[in-house]
């Protein structure tokens, strides 16, 4: 599991619930277990339409959008669970005479009702199965699941960076480090056929050790915590600790890799990272 909603999670672990948020309790849980179930629904109806696509012979970039929604399945539908199972339990303690002399929280009064606003966001954004079915074709049926997914881990991914790093800050003062440099500035380039463009495509890529994509996480985190406008490193999977490699199945580029976007001073490039051994 990675790190959406750590904020609002760890100060459920260390603040008692208190009864001035009884109420806020009750519609996080409602909202959480409501989107949960949505969520379920619709990635599965997501791969059976893929599967169904794929046995027709239909060409379309199924494994891709996958994994561009996979936060949605590996990070978002966990962490709806553990806030769920959290707010019943803080819901319930809030209703003891006891818990009125907790000492209100202004962390947990700020943290619930950004955690609520977003997901009342989500669920405006979130496609329902009634909807998909008013369409005719399988294909247009997933296009409508495809856009809400995309514009759901859209939000989250904005929502997760502020929560980590907070609103736009000073000019970075942070040295680059070399491997960075060399990898922004000095990129392999890799010419490829795509059978979905039926074109010629060509892709930057760099390959690092293990030990130096670990490095490259540490730095990523620094340099995003000064939130400068001209300074990047954007993970795909960004709400992951450790980045995994994976495989675009559909584009026709076969390597391992892992994806990330880089901006240094204000220059962007969408990078494959290639893992090699040390």
């Amino acid at each position: 599991m990675g790190m959406l909603f750590n904020n609002i999670l760890n100060i459920f672990r260390k603040k008692r619930p208190n009864k001035a948020f009884h109420k806020a309790y009750e519609e996080l849980k409602i909202l959480s277990k409501m989107l949960k179930s949505d969520f379920v629904v619709l990635r599965r109806l997501q791969k059976q339409y893929i599967r169904q696509l794929k046995k027709k012979g239909v060409k379309f970039a199924g494994h891709s959008n996958l994994s561009k929604t996979l936060v949605i399945e590996e990070e978002l539908l966990p962490k709806l669970k553990k806030i769920n199972n959290m707010t019943r339990v803080r819901f319930n303690s809030a209703k003891k005479d006891s818990c009125s002399t907790v000492p209100i929280s202004a962390a947990e009064d700020l943290e619930l009702n950004r955690i609520t606003k977003l997901l009342h966001e989500v669920d405006q954004l979130l496609i329902r199965e009634e909807e998909i079915k008013k369409k005719e074709k399988t294909i247009e049926k997933l296009h409508l699941i495809e856009e809400s997914l995309k514009a759901i881990s859209k939000i989250l991914k904005e929502f997760h960076f502020i929560e980590m790093y907070g609103l736009e800050k000073n000019i970075l003062t942070h040295k680059i480090s070399p491997l960075l440099n060399k990898i922004f500035y000095s990129p392999d380039i890799h010419t490829f056929f795509n059978p979905n463009t039926k074109k010629k495509e060509t892709l930057y890529e760099y390959s690092i050790t293990p030990n130096q994509l670990k490095k490259l996480q540490k730095e990523a985190h620094k340099i995003n915590s000064y939130n400068d406008p001209k300074y990047k490193i954007d993970w795909r999977h960004w709400w992951r600790e450790e980045q995994k490699t994976e495989i675009d199945r559909d584009t026709g580029y076969h390597k391992e890799h892992i994806n990330f976007e880089l901006k240094l001073d204000g220059e962007k490039k969408n990078i494959h990272l290639l893992l090699k051994t040390a």
